[in-house]
Formats: structure tokens, sequence, C-alpha cells
């Protein structure tokens, strides 16, 4: 009976620390997006206006940035989650047999996706290139065409790290709702 126990109370820790490391390799990712994304548009900004005097309008290049987010988004979640789910069954046939080798039998089960978890991960990876993507392409409305093709018009503004604590914000608050989504 306490070997039971043990082993109960193993494969709750074992859980606990595979949810806590899922987690954190979620928040990552939506970093890296968002921090890729954004210095694409950073780094195009120019081009960015160079469109603009040709006569496109910041409707049509929003909706174009946007379209590009998506797909990029799309592409980008599709891969990372076949690959996702490739490594975790090698990374699981490890782990079980280091629990048989070094602690007790467990029988290797087959790992199954749920499609709402693949759900959420499609949300979640288009949904960080969006937002990615949504306050530079605000943010060149307010500058002149001028200040645009200037080569050294980073902005410096304190939004910038207001922007990443609110967005940080909203990935941790996209954790907890996972979480309590079982």
């Amino acid at each position: 009976n306490s070997k039971n126990h043990v082993e109960g109370e193993m494969s709750r820790a074992f859980q606990t620390n595979l949810e806590a490391m899922g987690l954190l390799a979620l928040v990552v990712g939506i970093f890296l997006v968002f921090n890729t994304v954004s210095f694409q548009m950073l780094r195009r900004k120019g081009l960015f206006a160079l469109l603009r005097v040709l006569g496109l309008t910041h409707t049509h290049l929003f909706a174009l940035l946007m379209a590009e987010a998506f797909l990029l988004g799309l592409v980008g979640t599709i891969l990372g989650s076949v690959l996702g789910v490739l490594l975790s069954q090698v990374l699981y046939g490890l782990v079980t047999n280091t629990i048989n080798t070094l602690y007790f039998d467990l029988a290797r089960q087959a790992i199954e996706v749920p499609a709402f978890t693949l759900l959420k991960a499609m949300l979640l990876g288009i949904g960080a290139s969006l937002l990615a993507v949504v306050y530079p392409a605000w943010t060149s409305r307010r500058q002149t065409l001028t200040t645009q093709l200037s080569h050294h018009s980073i902005p410096q503004s304190p939004l910038v790290s207001i922007r990443s604590i609110w967005f940080a914000i909203v990935c941790v608050l996209m954790a907890i709702g996972i979480i309590l989504l079982g």
C-alpha cells in the first residue's frame, strides 16, 4: 500500500512538473513570436513608407500586415504543433524508460493530443502573431511619411516598455486560463 502511495505521489509530481514546463514553453514561445514579428515590422518600416508614398492607404496596409501575420502564424503554429507532438512522443519514451529503470514499472501509453488542445495552440499562435502586428501598424498611422522614410527614426517612446508589460500580463492571464480550462 505504501508503494502505491509513493507511485501516486511521484506520478502527481511528474504531472505537475510537465504542466509547469509546458506553460513555461508556451510563454517563451509567445514572446518569441511577438518579438520576431515586432522586429520584422520595425525593420520594414521604410518599405511600408514607400508603399504609402505609392498610394497604399493606411487601411490597406493594415489589412495586408494582418493577413501576412495570420498566414505566418497559421504556418508556424501548424509546424510547431506537429513538431511538438513528435518531440513529446520521443521525450515521453525517454522519461518512461528512466522511471522504469530507476523506480517502478510504468506501462507506456500512446500519447493522445485532444483536438481542444490543438485548437488552443492554434488560437494562441495565430493570436500572438496578430497581436504583435497591431501596435506597430497602429503607430505607423500617427507618423508622417518623412519620419517613416528616415533611417534613424526608431521610436523612443515609453510605450514600448508599457506595451511589453501589458503583453506579459496578457500572457500570464492566458496561461492561467489554460490551466483553468484543463
